[in-house]
């Protein structure tokens, strides 16, 4: 028995294309979570600044 090789690319094709959204999302949910990140961090930066000065007077 042997295996068609359309047979295998249209069983294939499912895969791929799963394994690409799958990429995508997972680069598309970092580049998220790093921007979240990225601002969280300037938040915290901005309110040590502001106690900072708060507390020189």
């Amino acid at each position: 028995m042997s295996v068609n090789g359309s047979a295998f690319c249209k069983m294939q094709r499912p895969f791929n294309q799963r394994a690409k959204l799958s990429v995508k999302f997972t680069a598309k949910l970092f580049l998220v979570i790093s921007i979240i990140a990225g601002v969280m961090h300037a938040k915290k930066r901005i309110r040590f600044a502001i106690d900072s000065k708060s507390s020189w007077f």
